[in-house]
Order: C-alpha cells, then sequence, then structure tokens
C-alpha cells in the first residue's frame, strides 16, 4: 500500500509541488502518493496530529503555517531551530521531525550568485516568512557564512516578529510599506 507525503498549507489547490514530488516518487520506485491537504488555520494541529499515523512518510508545510507548526513538531533540525520555521516533516517512528529546507536551498544559489567575490556588507531580504528567515539567516553568518547585516523588510503588520527573538544577530526587523536603509524604500 501506497504511503502518503502531503503538503500542509492554505490554499495549496494552486501548487505544482504535488506534480513534482510525484513525479520524483515514481522516477525513483518510492511506493507513496503525494497530496495536496488545504487545512484553515483551526484544523492545522490536527492535521499535523495526523502525521504521527503509519500510512504518512511525512508532510511539506508552506503558507500560511511554516512558522506555526515549529510546536507542533517532537523536535526540530538546526536550521529549523534557528529560523523558527519548518518547512517538511519527517517521521522517525511516532516521532515527528521538523526541517527547514529552505535554508539549504538558498545556500547554492547564493554561492553561484556572488561565487569567490567578496561577501556584500549588507542584504535586503523582502519577506518575513519561512523562506525570508532562511534567507536572512544564512545571510546574517549561520552554517559557515560570512556574518553580515540582514534586513527584512515586510508590508504584514503581523510580522512584527518575522526574526526569532535571538536567533538573527546583527539582523533588523522592518514593518510598514517604509523601511529604512539610506534612503526610504517605498513599495505599494
Amino acid at each position: 500500500m501506497a504511503r502518503r507525503v502531503v503538503l500542509i498549507g492554505h490554499p495549496v489547490a494552486h501548487s505544482l509541488s504535488g506534480v513534482l514530488q510525484q513525479a520524483a516518487f515514481d522516477a525513483l520506485g518510492i511506493d507513496a502518493v503525494y497530496e495536496p491537504m488545504d487545512r484553515p488555520l483551526i484544523e492545522l494541529s490536527e492535521a499535523i496530529g495526523g502525521l504521527r499515523g503509519d500510512e504518512y512518510l511525512g508532510a511539506n508545510i508552506t503558507v500560511p503555517f511554516k512558522e506555526r507548526v515549529v510546536p507542533m513538531v517532537d523536535r526540530s533540525t538546526e536550521e529549523a531551530h534557528a529560523t523558527g520555521a519548518v518547512d517538511t516533516i519527517t517521521r522517525e517512528g511516532s516521532k515527528l521531525i521538523g526541517h527547514n529546507t529552505d535554508v539549504l536551498g538558498f545556500r547554492p544559489a547564493l554561492d553561484s550568485l556572488v561565487g569567490k567575490q567578496r561577501m556584500p556588507k549588507l542584504a535586503v531580504v523582502l519577506g518575513a516568512g519561512g523562506g525570508a528567515r532562511a534567507a536572512a539567516r544564512l545571510r546574517a553568518g549561520a552554517f559557515g557564512t560570512a556574518p553580515v547585516s540582514a534586513r527584512l523588510a515586510t508590508r504584514r503588520p503581523t510580522a512584527r516578529e518575522a526574526a526569532v527573538p535571538g536567533t538573527l544577530d546583527g539582523a533588523h526587523r522592518a514593518v510598514g510599506s517604509t523601511f529604512t536603509l539610506q534612503k526610504p524604500i517605498f513599495w505599494s
């Protein structure tokens, strides 16, 4: 019987993850099905708890839940703990392990972009969700990258605590439609 891997978020109907992940499972001969699981916030805890069942291999987590699932897993990897965001959940027996694969995904892109050049001392990351946290964490010196200042800028007032306190050393938060760097950055 095929085991299940689900994409948990709200909304998820537009996502192409199912097509990509299922193609990978099929190509590798993994007996699994990848399914979207659109859940409102009120059903999130129940959905995460359900992943403990033997029919599940794990899950991918997407907006708007990457930060909200952190306390729902039994253990977090270093990347997930440091960013305060979980985008993948795996199982070890009935234990749920939270991972953040965004950090690992951003590293090669950043290395490719900068190459052997000296890293800029300042980066602006637009956004404040799990992916933005991963990018800011990577730029702020975690996981072997030279320390720099990483600034998160977002239009969402609810993102006030986008940077997990104490984890983005040297990073600054900005909320609202303006962000002061050397000149204000405006967007609508």
